[in-house]
């Protein structure tokens, strides 16, 4: 299984853009045991703070720990996994 998190807030726009992204996905990215958890910066900011995140949205590839910032950039590493 491959874990990732994405960082996001409730006040993002292009976080919700990605998120919409994922939801529409969500059956695909399980086919390919993809587990992406989500983390509310504003609610987790300790987190973000470990996982030197620093814009949003971010994905964390938890395995090697690369990092994918904004809209295009995690759209590109998530379909990849697909």
């Amino acid at each position: 299984m491959k874990k990732i998190m994405k960082f996001e807030a409730d006040w993002c726009q292009p976080c919700k853009q990605l998120s919409a992204w994922i939801d529409d996905n969500a059956s695909h990215l399980a086919m390919y045991d993809v587990m992406i958890e989500t983390v509310n910066t504003d609610i987790d900011p300790d987190c973000a703070n470990r996982y030197k995140v620093r814009s949003l949205p971010t994905v964390v590839d938890v395995g090697s720990g690369k990092h994918y910032v904004g809209v295009p950039e995690c759209r590109k590493f998530l379909e990849g996994l697909l």
